[in-house]
């Protein structure tokens, strides 16, 4: 299997080759899709009775595996994508190239791909289903519903165009070997108040607003959901400790763990559970309320490999496709039937004392027709605050 890492926090390809320039009057960009597709909003539910899911359709089986390969673009860390689609390669004999990028970055190169004519992507994934929405309506999605659909949360899906994949939960990371006296238990003690504490003052990492949907999800509880109880002075003292900013996190959490800060916010298990597993002194904690977040995928409309496209996305919203996904990430599944075998055995993080799931939840943000706003003001309204780039953007 192909895949691409980021070097700086840019997304770099090995396995297609970039597009020549995009003339700046042909550029489509999240905004203009997001004004189409803002008014799709996302409304949590149970879902019906299902039944199990059907073996996928023979001829959708061989027409994949003679196209052979498929390409998808992620904002996921790369080694679980490698992993994880690996399954599916063993599986079925389709080769899988992933693609990993900051998440705005990475979508906004594939739908300038799309409007030059330059098909690259079979499977385009998000964590901002917003962008979803927006780009079915102006045509750049494929309609498809695989078997899974009745399975998969209502508020988790817009059946036949997109499907969350998992959730995530975000909190605070910290480096053991970084930590002395009572931080650790300040950390646990003081939930997202923590990241104030001038203790943290230049050994502390923080990730951009412009990254992607994630962790525009995560600014945006702090700036607009929860403004009454954090809003713009929470994070100034956050700001005044002088974070280092990246645009990507993957190289933020390698950095934590090699003992370059002491803390970092918006961290996942699946950010640092692999280096955990490599002995890394990491640890994170889940403050509350946490952040949820959703991993969205669509199939391009255009995409090379359509039919590959397609069985990805019957297997990979299947019980097994969840399944092996929760070998190499813990978070949350999309559909009820799948369970963690870690957290059901007590294995890894599950066993130690100091981990603990997330009892609150936020994720009204998904409802909220702010967080739709095509013109993302957040981003320059955080970037003032952290004294980052361009205050404009």
């Amino acid at each position: 299997m192909e895949n691409s890492t980021p070097a700086s926090g840019g997304a770099k390809s090995r396995p297609i080759s970039r597009p020549e320039a995009v003339p700046p009057d042909g550029v489509i960009g999240r905004r203009q899709l997001l004004r189409a597709g803002a008014g799709s909003l996302i409304s949590l539910g149970i879902p019906p009775a299902f039944a199990a899911d059907p073996a996928p359709d023979p001829a959708l089986v061989a027409a994949a595996r003679k196209e052979g390969t498929l390409t998808i673009y992620t904002p996921s860390e790369i080694d679980m994508m490698v992993n994880w689609c690996a399954s599916f390669t063993q599986k079925y004999g389709v080769q899988v190239k992933a693609v990993r990028g900051p998440g705005y970055p990475m979508f906004d190169r594939w739908l300038n791909e799309e409007r030059v004519g330059r098909h690259f992507a079979d499977v385009i994934q998000t964590s901002d289903s917003t962008l979803l929405d927006g780009a079915s309506t102006r045509g750049f999605l494929a309609n498809y519903k695989p078997a899974a659909d009745p399975a998969i949360y209502p508020g988790m899906k817009r059946s036949g165009v997109w499907y969350a994949l998992h959730v995530g939960y975000m909190g605070i990371g910290y480096n053991t070997s970084r930590i002395a006296g009572d931080d650790e238990q300040f950390i646990h003690a003081h939930g997202w108040d923590t990241l104030a504490d001038p203790r943290w003052r230049g050994r502390c990492a923080t990730t951009a607003a412009a990254s992607g949907g994630s962790t525009y999800a995560y600014d945006f509880m702090f700036m607009v959901g929860l403004k009454d109880r954090y809003g713009e002075p929470f994070l100034r003292k956050w700001a005044a400790n002088k974070p280092e900013i990246y645009i990507s996190k993957p190289p933020l959490f390698d950095r934590l763990a090699a003992g370059q800060y002491a803390i970092a916010d918006e961290a996942t298990a699946a950010d640092l559970e692999s280096l955990y597993l490599k002995g890394a002194p990491v640890r994170w904690v889940f403050p509350e309320p946490t952040p949820a977040i959703l991993t969205s995928q669509g199939i391009s409309a255009h995409a090379p490999h359509p039919n590959a496209a397609r069985l990805f996305s019957e297997w990979s919203l299947s019980v097994p496709g969840q399944t092996e996904w929760l070998k190499y990430e813990s978070s949350g599944p999309t559909r009820p039937d799948v369970v963690d075998p870690r957290k059901a055995n007590k294995r890894d993080w599950f066993a130690e004392p100091w981990y603990a799931d997330p009892k609150t939840l936020y994720l009204s943000y998904l409802t909220d027709p702010a967080f739709a706003d095509p013109a993302k003001p957040l981003i320059a309204a955080w970037n003032a605050i952290f004294g980052y780039g361009d205050a404009s953007q």
